[in-house]
């Protein structure tokens, strides 16, 4: 089976869209679900955040 290029049609309607961020202070702010994962580095700590109303594909 081969795969084809996606087209979006107006029969399923839209795809999901991200919910946009908040402005504080003119500043974008995203708020944190929950924490998934934490490393220590030498220099600091990594952190795999889940972010609140996005799929775990955006996951940083």
């Amino acid at each position: 089976m081969l795969l084809t290029p996606y087209k979006e049609t107006s029969q399923y309607g839209p795809n999901f869209f991200d919910p946009p961020p908040d402005l504080m202070d003119g500043f974008e702010e995203y708020k944190v679900e929950k924490i998934i994962k934490h490393k220590r580095t030498p220099q600091d700590m990594k952190y795999l955040i889940r972010w609140k109303g996005y799929s775990p594909s955006d996951d940083t």
